[in-house]
């Protein structure tokens, strides 16, 4: 037996789907406007998008430069939602200080006493001092110590594993 076209592509998006964040599951590809990406929700008739237009989506780019530089990547979202949150109130959210720069992961969290900090995860944080600042080992920066990385924040501020004269302030 033969599977039917709407079977087969469901199967389809199903695997590519691998790509999408977790709070956008839902994958789609667009021929007409060449676009692909994924979105929360159930997808349109036609399975080429979002079934409504309030519906968050990403956007799954055809080069690295552009998933990592883009905010509305797929990547970057994927990326940001399997980071796990610490701390109280904890938040993440994608930042961008220069545009067609790598985007940075930022966690915002308070710590046992309710002070709130901001810090970027270590991978997005080293793409963009690669791509910005070429030569920033050689500076001194050191992003196993510095508590402008989200693991180091949580290791001093939270889980109070590293102590102040371990890290980099």
């Amino acid at each position: 037996m033969i599977p039917n076209c709407t079977k087969f592509l469901q199967e389809e998006y199903k695997k590519k789907g691998e790509q999408c964040p977790p709070s956008m599951s839902s994958y789609y590809e667009n021929n007409v406007s060449k676009k692909k990406g994924c979105t929360s929700g159930a997808l349109n008739k036609t399975m080429d998008g979002p079934a409504t237009t309030k519906q968050p989506t990403c956007v799954i780019y055809n080069s690295l430069d552009d998933n990592t530089n883009k905010l509305d990547s797929c990547a970057n979202y994927k990326e940001m939602d399997e980071f796990p949150c610490f701390g109280e109130n904890c938040t993440k959210t994608l930042t961008q200080n220069k545009a067609d720069t790598p985007v940075l992961i930022t966690v915002t969290f308070a710590d046992k006493n309710g002070i709130m900090h901001s810090a970027h995860t270590r991978a997005s944080m080293k793409r963009f001092l690669d791509a910005t600042q070429p030569n920033w080992k050689d500076k001194g920066m050191d992003l196993s110590k510095n508590v402008s990385i989200a693991e180091v924040a949580k290791a001093y501020y939270v889980d109070r594993t590293m102590q102040q004269a371990d890290v980099q302030l």
